[in-house]
């Protein structure tokens, strides 16, 4: 069985941000203090990241969940994220993954993720995840 099928809203077409509303990251199941350093972390990317999945703007562009089991449980968790944020890519965080998962590999396509990383992670590793996913490919608008 197609693991996709799990996740029928992850497929939706991107969501695009204008360029003129800050770009958002929801960071969901993050410990606070952890919520507080990625923050000032994609702050340097111009980036506004916070926990309140409540708020309506600016609108999310990506979510970073933290996972600890990401197949125990974590399914249900990464589908709910895809029906209330159609098309936005997520970024499950792991201290179970092994270093050497490649970020958009098996693993995330199981998990009908944009990426997995191992959690805890470096500063590079997250601001180097979070532009993959944001920067536009060629004839891709902006997000």
């Amino acid at each position: 069985m197609n693991d996709r099928a799990h996740f029928p809203c992850a497929d939706d077409a991107r969501v695009v941000a204008t360029t003129s509303v800050p770009r958002r990251v929801l960071l969901c199941d993050i410990e606070p203090a952890t919520v507080a350093l990625f923050a000032e972390w994609l702050a340097a990317d111009g980036l506004r990241a916070d926990s309140d999945a409540q708020a309506s703007a600016p609108p999310v562009a990506l979510i970073l969940i933290e996972l600890p089991f990401p197949r125990q449980g974590g399914q249900q968790r990464l589908h709910d994220l895809a029906c209330a944020w159609p098309g936005v890519p997520v970024i499950v965080l792991s201290p179970t993954l092994l270093p050497g998962v490649s970020p958009q590999g098996e693993v995330a396509r199981a998990l009908g993720a944009a990426a997995v990383l191992p959690a805890p992670l470096s500063r590079a590793a997250l601001r180097e995840a979070v532009a993959r996913l944001l920067t536009p490919t060629a004839g891709e608008p902006p997000r």
